[in-house]
């Protein structure tokens, strides 16, 4: 009967564990990792039916009073308040855009910034160019 020393002794007993090694991971670098000075503009686009589902609220209401204006009025008068509060929205945005928005305290409550100012800050602070390129 073997003993574990000779066992543990033996030349390659462990070789059969290398599987077990952890990987060797190299970072490839794919695409350079900076900011190009230029986006592409796209356009900035207003919604075409944004109360759709006043709309509906106000169709269907009318299909269960048999097309009755005096049964909807109430939601009537919803959509119209909607129509007008989109109108103004979307003429708000129009001279937004047209400005080009020197006004950049307003752009901050937006979400995503339009190309056409982020292509301005770009080009105020423009990336370093690099010796090699």
């Amino acid at each position: 009967m073997p003993h574990a020393t000779e066992l543990l002794l033996a030349k390659n007993f462990f070789k059969k564990f290398t599987n077990y090694a952890p990987r060797k991971y190299y970072y490839k670098v794919m695409i350079p990792l900076e900011v190009h000075d230029e986006i592409e503009n796209r356009s900035e686009k207003i919604p075409v039916d944004p109360c759709l589902d006043k709309m509906s609220m106000m169709l269907s209401c009318f299909k269960e009073h048999d097309f009755d204006d005096s049964k909807c009025a109430k939601r009537i008068l919803e959509f119209q308040n909607c129509l007008k509060a989109a109108k103004e929205k979307a003429e708000a945005l129009q001279k937004e855009l047209e400005s080009g928005f020197t006004n950049t305290s307003n752009t901050g409550k937006r979400k995503n910034l339009p190309s056409r100012l982020v292509n301005k800050l770009l080009h105020r602070y423009p990336q370093p160019k690099k010796d090699w390129e």
